[in-house]
């Protein structure tokens, strides 16, 4: 969880690091690290990037690039294979809808109700 602390530290960083960069230049991977794992913390409350960069004063695209890369690294050293759990949910065409002629329209029955009423109207 972020905190207001948190908040303050990484706005500060990101004021002294606007001002001091060179254009062209790197920002230092301490900056970089700090502000994505404060964007992290906040997208994970609710918050969007904009408004994460919003609050602590940096450009939008800077924060979302410096997401997608972090998350680009990371799936690099995550397993390719994890394991995975079947779990069977009830069928969800378990109630049928007929659309008939002249707008007649016969909803929530299965299919041997369905059959049942078709075999009695034919």
């Amino acid at each position: 969880m972020a905190t207001k602390r948190d908040l303050v530290r990484v706005r500060d960083m990101v004021s002294a690091a606007m001002g001091a960069r060179v254009p062209g230049g790197r920002y230092e991977k301490v900056f970089r690290e700090t502000l994505v794992a404060y964007a992290r913390s906040r997208t994970a409350e609710g918050a969007t990037a904009r408004e994460v960069a919003r609050e602590i004063g940096a450009p939008y695209w800077m924060v979302c690039h410096w997401r997608r890369e972090d998350d680009a690294a990371t799936e690099s050293e995550r397993p390719s294979v994890v394991p995975v759990r079947v779990v069977p949910t009830p069928s969800a065409c378990a109630a049928l809808t007929l659309h008939g002629p002249y707008g007649v329209r016969v909803e929530g029955l299965d299919v041997t109700a369905l059959a049942d009423l078709l075999r009695r109207l034919a």
